[in-house]
């Protein structure tokens, strides 16, 4: 599966906005933290790019890493 940063940003733009839209305090919490939550994986996904994990292979070598 490929990991994409740049959709994972565009979701929290999007609920950036929804945020800036909503008037109801509680609406607009939970946009914000839904806006945290996607940076967060948005960041994680960089750093996977960056740094792709390494492919282990089956049986002991499995086990060891």
């Amino acid at each position: 599966m490929a990991i994409s940063p740049h959709w994972y940003r565009e979701n929290a733009e999007a609920c950036a906005w929804r945020a800036e839209q909503s008037r109801g305090p509680s609406a607009k919490a939970a946009y914000k933290e839904m806006v945290r939550a996607w940076l967060i994986l948005a960041e994680s996904a960089e750093q996977l790019v960056r740094h792709p994990p390494r492919k282990v292979g089956t049986g002991e070598q499995a086990l060891a890493a």
